[in-house]
């Protein structure tokens, strides 16, 4: 496994799931791993296991599906005063947060978090046309595209002058979902749910 001792990582909806494995699998390279997610019990029982796993985890509260609606005016506006373009002030404090403790170092950011699986899943088998069209685009591209953009965009005008700056999205569909409060899984997808925290790096 690479050694990434002294290496300061991001790991945005990192808490549980495929973001989850990834945090843990950077920790147990030795890395220092934030991880973002709403839930403080998920965050804490993540960052313990990094902990364990011989990396150091920090939690930090964020919500990114929380967004400020933009009028022309305001996009134009950002050329005079770039406070302007923020999506929202727990992302913009996200990357100030670690910019501080970190003496403005970071090396890789994993762009996770996303917010569209359970509505992809609800309206699978159902004609698109017959589904809210501007609700499903919002909350698909809103914890999702938009965020992921707007993430990069902060880590790469703190971090960028990091030459070892690497980042990364994750678009993989879920493997499982549960109904009825049993979790069902596709077949051919049974040894990659059991890798869910033994994410390869």
């Amino acid at each position: 496994m690479v050694n990434l001792s002294g290496r300061i990582c991001l790991v945005t909806g990192g808490s549980k799931g495929i973001g989850r494995g990834v945090a843990l699998q950077l920790g147990k390279a030795g890395a220092t791993v934030y991880v973002t997610g709403r839930s403080e019990a998920d965050l804490k029982s993540c960052c313990s296991a990094i902990d364990g796993a011989g990396g150091k985890g920090i939690p930090l509260r964020v919500d990114h599906s929380n967004v400020r609606e933009y009028t022309v005016e305001t996009v134009f506006k950002f050329r005079e005063d770039k406070k302007l373009f923020v999506q929202d002030e727990e992302v913009e404090k996200l990357f100030e947060t670690i910019k501080k403790e970190q003496q403005g170092k970071l090396d890789l950011l994993v762009n996770n978090a996303y917010a569209g699986v359970n509505t992809i899943l609800k309206q699978s088998g159902t004609p698109f046309w017959e589904n809210d069209a501007v609700g499903t685009w919002d909350i698909i591209n809103n914890v999702g595209l938009r965020n992921h953009y707007l993430c990069t965009v902060y880590a790469s005008r703190y971090f960028a002058q990091w030459t070892s700056f690497l980042c990364i999205f994750l678009t993989i569909f879920p493997l499982s979902c549960k109904d009825d409060g049993a979790e069902k899984v596709r077949p051919d997808h049974q040894h990659l749910l059991r890798r869910r925290d033994d994410v390869p790096l």
